[in-house]
């Protein structure tokens, strides 16, 4: 990566929280659409109308205060890799930092929204970042890319949403799932994604970390983080139990009623032979891949985690169980 650094305000952003700068922004990523390098953005609040897409080899580095505010009700997503048709698998952008940003879905405005969102990439990591005002969707979707890492993050109790709006979703690239830019619905899955640091203020209907939909997305490791709050009926992490490969350990859960579960309560796929398979993979994945939930924190919790998880070392109320 070539380290050419270009500041948005050289661009004509202006970040006074009124106005529009998505114009400005976006042409100072397209300036290293090919080359590569940084982008960076001082503090201040930068009203977004638009989607903002960003390209292979870029880091976008955000000051304390520089806030990615949503605009309008017209615009559903702030951030986004851009992606083709043709770019399948995990081909359409690699190795991105995106460090310090607060994405902000604008508490006046009442439509729904992912703030955050990538499709067919690897090698992104999302550091030291701050999520608020969701709405219905996500703040942070991660569509069927690979080599993610999310650190030292919060995620603030300001969703408006539902049972299935979790604050970070894994989900594979679907044509009307990711608005954005073309995509090739491939249902290439999400593999060896790892969270860890990070702060999830948990809204009391929606998990904090989980999927709705039934895809072997595997290779997942969550550490270290702090899930403080209830996630109504589902759990704080709460994925499919066709997901497999899971590592959870060393976490906080305060004051919920399931820590780690998986609902599994929508249909399996209506085409016989996708149901036959999707039956005969979840029994594989529950027998030879597990989920390991160990030394991990669970304070009035009513329920650590899911009978068939692989569970040891936890401590409950402050003993070990």
């Amino acid at each position: 990566m070539e380290f050419d650094v270009k500041n948005v305000k050289r661009f004509g952003a202006v970040g006074s929280g009124s106005g529009d700068d998505t114009a400005a922004i976006q042409d100072a990523l397209d300036s290293l659409k090919d080359s590569g390098g940084t982008v960076f953005f001082p503090a201040g609040v930068y009203p977004i109308s638009k989607c903002l897409l960003y390209y292979s080899n870029q880091r976008l580095i955000f000051e304390n205060g520089a806030v990615l505010m949503r605009a309008n009700d017209k615009m559903m997503y702030i951030l986004a890799n851009s992606t083709t048709s043709d770019q399948g698998g995990y081909s359409a952008t690699h190795n991105i930092d995106i460090i310090g940003a607060t994405f902000d879905g604008n508490a006046e405005i009442d439509y729904k929204a992912t703030l955050l969102n990538n499709s067919h990439m690897s090698d992104l990591r999302v550091k030291n970042c701050k999520f608020r005002n969701g709405h219905t969707w996500h703040f942070y979707e991660c569509n069927s890319s690979k080599y993610v890492h999310v650190d030292g993050c919060i995620f603030e109790n300001s969703m408006r949403g539902t049972v299935k709006s979790e604050y970070i979703q894994l989900d594979s690239a679907l044509i009307g799932a990711y608005g954005t830019t073309p995509i090739a619905p491939d249902d290439t899955v999400c593999s060896y994604i790892t969270i860890s640091n990070c702060r999830f203020e948990c809204s009391g209907f929606s998990p904090a970390i989980g999927n709705h939909s039934h895809k072997t997305h595997n290779n997942i490791k969550i550490y270290s983080n702090s899930f403080i709050g209830g996630s109504g009926n589902r759990g704080n992490i709460d994925l499919m139990s066709t997901v497999h490969s899971l590592d959870i350990y060393g976490n906080s859960f305060e004051n919920a009623d399931k820590g780690v579960w998986h609902t599994d309560d929508l249909p399996a796929p209506k085409d016989e032979a996708e149901r036959k398979k999707y039956f005969q993979d979840k029994v594989v994945y529950d027998r030879e891949r597990p989920w390991f939930v160990h030394g991990n924190r669970f304070t009035n919790v009513n329920t650590v985690c899911a009978d068939d998880v692989v569970s040891f070392g936890n401590i409950l109320n402050g003993k070990q169980i």
